[in-house]
């Protein structure tokens, strides 16, 4: 299954088959033993597979089944390819592929292996508020865009939110006022 080229996803209708896409812990290091977690819920019983892509090539098949149930579910990504080798800096796609027989849908999301601590960023249709790290499908995410639309928060200068760093007295104080 893993480290695959694929040339189709499974054609997408209109019926939403997977609805809820959030990551946590979008932005990890494997090597400190972090993970991303990718959470959604299938709304049919239906075949289910969940996979890590770079680009073309899936490197990873985190979950595949033919006889999925409808709920929540959830899947963790250690950062490591099928071999078990942690994989090189970069943007992954988790893609979340179902398919019901009558309907089918396909979603993604993304995540970033950060070893070094430089941030990549998402893509640019995948950012949250045009922040580069932090994207659409971040538990946050519409928290960010909210705070940020009222000037509350701008980030910083790098084009980064960094949700996950701790707030100083000076922006504590900037935000109040």
């Amino acid at each position: 299954d893993s480290d695959d080229d694929y040339d189709n996803d499974w054609p997408s209708t209109d019926e939403d088959l997977i609805r809820d896409v959030i990551v946590t812990n979008e932005i990890f290091d494997p090597t400190d033993g972090e993970r991303a977690r990718i959470n959604f819920e299938l709304t049919d019983d239906a075949e289910l597979i969940v996979q890590i892509v770079d680009g073309n090539r899936v490197i990873k098949t985190l979950y595949s089944n033919d006889n999925q149930s409808e709920g929540d579910y959830s899947y963790y990504w250690d950062g490591r390819n099928s071999s078990g080798n942690i994989v090189a800096d970069d943007v992954y796609e988790f893609r979340i592929m179902a398919d019901n027989g009558s309907d089918s849908d396909t979603d993604r999301a993304y995540t970033e292996v950060d070893t070094d601590g430089i941030i990549i960023g998402f893509p640019d249709n995948a950012r949250c508020a045009g922040f580069r790290d932090v994207s659409i499908n971040s538990p946050f995410c519409k928290a960010i865009e909210l705070m940020s639309k009222k000037k509350i928060f701008e980030g910083y200068s790098d084009g980064t939110f960094r949700p996950y760093e701790r707030i100083t007295r000076a922006e504590t104080t900037k935000v109040i006022t």
